[in-house]
């Protein structure tokens, strides 16, 4: 299933990227929102700085814990 940006794998579960890079915060400085395509991105895969397999990009969507999906917003106070 393809990622649709919601934000919910990297805001519940920090990859090892984040963990790496910033420790294990609660909050992945490099999830951004773009306000203009209305979805979240991952800051490190804009800049092709990681492998992407290894995120696993689109896995969490099809979660059946994931109730982001179907409403793609902002879910962070930094994001408004």
């Amino acid at each position: 299933m393809d990622c649709v940006g919601c934000g919910f794998c990297c805001i519940k579960s920090a990859c090892m990227y984040e963990i790496m890079l910033h420790g294990n915060k609660t909050q992945c400085p490099e999830l951004i929102w773009d306000k203009k395509k209305k979805r979240y991105f991952c800051n490190l895969v804009l800049k092709k700085e990681i492998n992407v397999k290894f995120l696993f990009i689109g896995e969490g969507c099809c979660c059946g814990l994931n109730s982001w999906r179907q409403n793609v917003q902002p879910q962070r106070d930094i994001d408004k």
